[in-house]
């Protein structure tokens, strides 16, 4: 809590976290308030918002699933490495553009 007064002592302490359980502990943010400072959460998790999720992960998990013998032969970060590989530039700005940030 130190941290948090030093902070408020220099112009303020804006702590933001997402949403896990462990972060919206109420003692943890009456300490934050009592320390001067000021808690927000993110939104919650939006599927249709995230242009991984949205898109460029369902592509790379189709790809393992069709290429399952990869991960035994060559071991899953080459897996991994190859399945990111084959989303192309195309397919990542389709994602990005289809989540409304392009």
């Amino acid at each position: 809590m130190a941290r948090f007064c030093e902070a408020r002592e220099r112009g303020g302490l804006f702590v933001i976290l997402d949403n896990a359980r462990i972060h919206k502990d109420p003692g943890f943010v009456r300490e934050v308030n009592a320390a001067g400072g000021i808690v927000r959460f993110l939104p919650p998790y939006c599927f249709d918002l995230t242009p991984l999720d949205n898109g460029a992960f369902g592509m790379v998990k189709r790809y393992l699933q069709k290429h399952a013998w990869l991960v035994e032969r060559v071991g899953i970060e080459h897996a991994l490495d190859a399945a990111f590989r084959s989303v192309s530039s195309t397919d990542a700005h389709y994602c990005f553009r289809n989540c409304g940030y392009i």
